[in-house]
């Protein structure tokens, strides 16, 4: 497997990655994104790409958090703080390490840019914030929201997760 870092990136392919990745849920009614919205999503984040003989196998978006606090009062998101989206595995790919080596790289690139946390967004009903805490993160928030709300047909939990960084 080869990673690379994109500050350019091809919308239209890294959008089928993430798209094909969220279709493992029957609750995600509609496709994650598409090329035509990906870029406004992602601003000034950039691309972990994973490729397998040539071909786009996973993505993670990073880029600086500055935004939002935790419900406890404490403040999560900022400036220290390096946001980790759009992490995505194609399905014929899920269990091979691809997810766990994109996410080592952006913590990676966290330490390289001086940033103290690493935080991202998931949701419970997808199964993933057991994965996260066994890669360290911890809910700093959680929030409910009902059908309908990004497309997921059923009411769902998400959580704030962050892991601390040491230089």
């Amino acid at each position: 497997m080869r990673l690379t870092q994109a500050g350019e990136w091809d919308a239209a392919s890294v959008a089928a990655v993430i798209n094909d990745a969220f279709s493992k849920y029957d609750f995600v009614a509609e496709d994650r994104t598409s090329a035509e919205d990906l870029p406004v999503e992602v601003g000034p984040g950039e691309f972990i790409l994973a490729e397998r003989e040539g071909r786009l196998v996973g993505t993670a978006m990073v880029r600086p958090s500055l935004e939002g606090t935790a419900e406890d009062g404490g403040e999560h998101r900022h400036t220290s703080a390096l946001y980790l989206g759009l992490v995505a595995v194609l399905r014929a790919h899920h269990g091979s390490g691809i997810g766990r080596t994109l996410v080592a790289r952006a913590e990676t690139i966290a330490k390289e840019r001086g940033f103290e946390q690493v935080i991202l967004g998931t949701l419970a009903e997808m199964g993933n914030v057991q994965y996260y805490e066994e890669l360290g993160y911890r809910t700093v928030s959680r929030e409910r929201f009902p059908a309908g709300h990004w497309g997921v047909t059923i009411e769902h939990w998400q959580h704030v997760m962050l892991k601390e960084i040491s230089s």
